[in-house]
């Protein structure tokens, strides 16, 4: 959904791929996590009034997950609530990850750092060309490190296919930015219905073929590895002419694709949690993919799954249990989206919106929707900001009296990535949306909308679980 390049997120030498750790790595970020989680701590006081009734965030319990109606649910049937941060970088060949030369140095202490800011996931990237060229074991080894600090703290990780050819392109303008969403809007781009470009004039080398078995190959590696919980399939597909369809059975139908693909990760592991981002991109009105609502979808277009709800098959029996749609909300500073609301990214008309193409899957206890990724620089206050605090009352169902999502009980708000794990915005012209100063600590003003979309465990209402069924 981001008409814009994230190229300067990305910025750091290539060669730090293969980094390792520096002498007096331990001591120093000792000292770091120490000011961190005091710095955490004296945040969370000012905004406890804003949080659920546990006093501080938790990690996910041990096991993995699946869905019941609108939730994500563990091994005991509890509601959990996936609160990533995305680490962005691996979405560009061969890497590397953002911000590993500073202000927090290497894989192991900014895992620490992500820990100790509450969040309990973490989104990282893949591209499909980094799987096939000669600096894949050092691509890999990356991935490796990251689940395994992850593991270490008690975190746990989601895996996206961001794009096919891992570059900017050489048609880059403000629209045109393949690292960052795949132009051509579909998940290949090699033969099918592709022009044999990324949509960036990036020769494509990525076949349907090729997709799914590079997904496969990712499957076959984290396969029984609790720390990997989710596979989100693609990043973005976008809903234009050429590009990604729900439904007909046609080389650009993305739902097909979901089914198949999924159905072969699960066949290698049917532990995980499959992701499947709804076709976004929808500026002017349109009937949606449900054939009869009218309207607008930039962040994506779920209704799709009315009729067409992905549905996996392993050994001919179906898997409904773990899917989980995936928008990415963004503000105006971001999307772009504005045009079409009134000027505004949190009007009426925009969570009006939200609630047709998307919302509903939550209210009427459908499925669960995954934020896969939100985030401002607070570019274009008050816009950004009015956007920030109605962002987290529609995830934690507080816009009821709008048509949005409500969750009782134990029930838990709907989860994010948020955008991103790296340095701030710096001024006009600069993509960084990250949590972190430059000096490692993190920004208060991301703080304050983080914080009450953590995971805080809630108490079981007597009588009943989450779902209405009778406790025994």
């Amino acid at each position: 959904m981001r008409p814009y390049s994230r190229r300067s997120i990305c910025s750091d030498d290539q060669s730090a791929i293969a980094t390792h750790q520096p002498a007096g790595h331990g001591a120093t970020n000792d000292g770091r996590a120490i000011a961190n989680v005091f710095l955490i701590a004296l945040i969370a006081m000012v905004l406890a009034p804003l949080t659920s009734s546990a006093a501080n965030p938790a990690k996910l319990p041990d096991g993995m997950f699946s869905t019941s109606g609108n939730q994500i649910v563990d091994q005991n049937h509890n509601p959990v609530r996936l609160s990533c941060v995305y680490w962005p970088g691996l979405n560009h060949q061969n890497g590397p990850l953002a911000g590993l030369k500073g202000p927090l140095k290497g894989i192991p202490a900014n895992v620490e750092a992500i820990s100790a800011t509450g969040f309990n996931c973490i989104r990282i990237d893949f591209n499909n060309i980094s799987l096939h060229d000669s600096a894949t074991p050092a691509f890999l080894s990356v991935l490796d490190q990251v689940v395994a600090a992850a593991a270490k703290n008690h975190l746990r990780v989601i895996i996206d296919d961001h794009d096919n050819e891992g570059n900017y392109g050489t048609n880059v303008n403000y629209t045109d930015d393949c690292a960052a969403q795949q132009s051509n809007g579909i998940w290949y781009d090699l033969g099918g219905a592709s022009d044999g470009t990324d949509g960036c004039k990036d020769p494509g080398h990525t076949t349907q073929a090729g997709y799914q078995s590079d997904w496969v190959t990712i499957a076959s590696r984290y396969a029984n590895n609790t720390t990997v919980i989710g596979y989100d399939l693609w990043n973005e597909p976008v809903a234009r002419k050429g590009g990604s369809t729900w439904g007909g059975g046609s080389n650009r139908d993305i739902h097909r694709m979901y089914e198949t693909v999924g159905s072969a990760i699960l066949s290698r592991d049917a532990a995980k949690l499959i992701f499947a981002e709804c076709p976004l991109g929808i500026y002017t009105p349109t009937t949606l993919f449900d054939g009869t609502t009218h309207g607008t979808a930039p962040w994506g277009d779920c209704t799709g799954a009315k009729a067409l709800p992905v549905v996996f098959t392993v050994d001919g029996h179906t898997i409904k249990n773990k899917v989980v749609y995936d928008v990415h909300l963004y503000p105006n500073s971001i999307g772009d989206i504005s045009k079409v609301y009134g000027g505004s990214s949190s009007s009426p008309s925009a969570i009006q919106a939200m609630n047709y193409s998307f919302g509903f899957l939550e209210s009427q206890n459908i499925a669960p929707v995954w934020d896969g990724e939100s985030g401002t620089g607070f570019r274009e206050n008050p816009d950004d900001a009015d956007w920030a605090n109605m962002l987290d009352k529609y995830l934690n169902g507080q816009l009821g009296s709008q048509g949005g999502p409500t969750f009782s009980g134990n029930q838990q708000g709907m989860g994010i990535a948020w955008m991103s794990w790296t340095i701030p915005y710096s001024g006009p012209g600069s993509d960084n949306l990250g949590i972190i100063n430059k000096d490692g600590s993190r920004i208060a003003e991301q703080l304050r909308i983080v914080e009450p979309l953590l995971f805080y465990p809630k108490e079981e209402s007597k009588g009943s679980r989450q779902d209405g069924s009778s406790q025994h």
